[in-house]
């Protein structure tokens, strides 16, 4: 009897408890899309220099050296929601007009003003982004959009 009643807390374990445990839950927020659109020097700013002056070789006498660095920038799109196939479909169609949106806005932006493009495009990306996203899919199922700017300076080297 005992070998019974273990047998069937072991069937119980089996179809109760494992099936809920390695997978993911559909509609659990997941990872949708990321993508890093640039990474590398960033172009809108100037190098920072430093002038100093080492030591020739000669006693007596040092030579002039100017050391520069650069700004590093890397630029992320993230989108999390629930991984449903309509809001996937939802989310891939409102991606490929908002990058359309923020790409014109910053060409435009660059080309009037010089300056603050990147800005411009990722506030009208991300804006467009939510808006399109709130029309066509119900509040519940939005995803979350995050995009990422993190910035640093670089070491110094050679100009």
């Amino acid at each position: 009897m005992k070998f019974r009643s273990w047998l069937y807390v072991g069937l119980l374990i089996v179809l109760f408890i494992l099936p809920f445990t390695p997978g993911q839950a559909i509609g659990q927020d997941v990872v949708l899309f990321e993508h890093v659109l640039y990474e590398g020097h960033d172009p809108l700013t100037p190098p920072q220099t430093r002038f100093d002056f080492v030591s020739s070789g000669i006693y007596g006498l040092s030579a002039p050296r100017v050391q520069c660095r650069y700004m590093h920038a890397r630029l992320t799109i993230k989108i999390t929601g629930s991984n449903l196939d309509n809001v996937n479909a939802a989310t891939r169609q409102c991606l490929d007009e908002a990058l359309k949106a923020g790409l014109a806005t910053g060409i435009i932006t660059a080309f009037f003003s010089g300056g603050g493009a990147l800005s411009a495009a990722k506030a009208a990306f991300t804006n467009y982004l939510l808006v399109s996203l709130t029309q066509r899919l119900p509040m519940n199922l939005i995803p979350t959009v995050s995009v990422e700017n993190p910035t640093f300076w670089g070491d110094w080297g050679g100009c």
